[in-house]
């Protein structure tokens, strides 16, 4: 099995209850990338929904970019779980139109 962030490039925006270097750890132990801060090469930057509704200057960069702008609960359910765990129902702008509904 391929590991579970295999070209995955991550940057974290907000506050969770992980310390960044536990963020960074487990990134890299699945095969990830960790960016401290947004670059071009950035694939996800994993967002708290304080910092997505404020639209703090890098959800508007990676939005601007087509970077992945995602919950940290796809970053956790991707560590946790054994199988395939898709991106779409996790980004932010899915989450906002699914609460429109």
């Amino acid at each position: 099995m391929p590991p579970k962030l295999k070209n995955a490039v991550l940057c974290f925006s907000g506050t969770f209850e992980a310390p960044v270097a536990n963020l960074q750890k487990w990134t890299e132990a699945n095969g990830g990338t960790f960016d401290r801060k947004l670059t071009p090469s950035t694939t996800h930057l994993v967002v708290s929904e304080a910092n997505w509704r404020a639209r703090v200057p890098e959800v508007k960069t990676a939005l601007a970019n087509g970077t992945k702008v995602i919950d940290y609960e796809w970053f956790d359910d991707k560590l946790r779980a054994t199988g395939r765990v898709t991106e779409n129902k996790y980004l932010w702008t899915s989450i906002d139109a699914e609460r429109l509904k």
